[in-house]
């Protein structure tokens, strides 16, 4: 058994040439992960899937720590003709780790105007999901 965390996405999340992706933290060993965007209404439109083989690069970092990770929109997107806002949730999930512990992960999405955010200089309609760390 694995752990996996859902994000329900805020209406209009996606806002060109401001959404850079989703950002991801967790703290143990590196495993693979995969993330799925899920629609909004199942109407036969399928979920976009990606996969992060981090195991295979643990020769190059410390296996156990914590790591962080760039979900890029352009990783999920096959723009089959719906936008991004038909989709209302990000999952993201992974297998137990080789010592059967599962690990802590966090989950922010990311906005171009994040540093104003994070500031106080500028309140938007994100600062509500841009704002929290969401665990599992």
């Amino acid at each position: 058994m694995g752990s996996c965390v859902s994000v329900n996405l805020p209406e209009n999340w996606y806002v060109s040439d401001k959404f850079l992706g989703f950002a991801v933290c967790y703290l143990g060993n590196l495993f693979d992960i995969t993330a799925h965007l899920i629609p909004l209404c199942d109407d036969g439109m399928s979920s976009m899937t990606q996969e992060f083989a981090l195991s295979n690069h643990s020769k190059y970092i410390d296996k156990y720590g914590m790591h962080f990770l760039l979900v890029t929109l352009g990783g999920l997107w096959d723009a089959n003709g719906k936008t991004p806002n038909d989709y209302g949730c990000i999952q993201f999930y992974s297998e137990i780790n080789y010592f059967g512990a599962k690990s802590e992960f966090g989950v922010c999405l990311l906005y171009k105007d994040d540093a104003e955010l994070y500031t106080g200089i500028r309140k938007s309609r994100y600062e509500e999901v841009t704002g929290q760390l969401l665990l599992f």
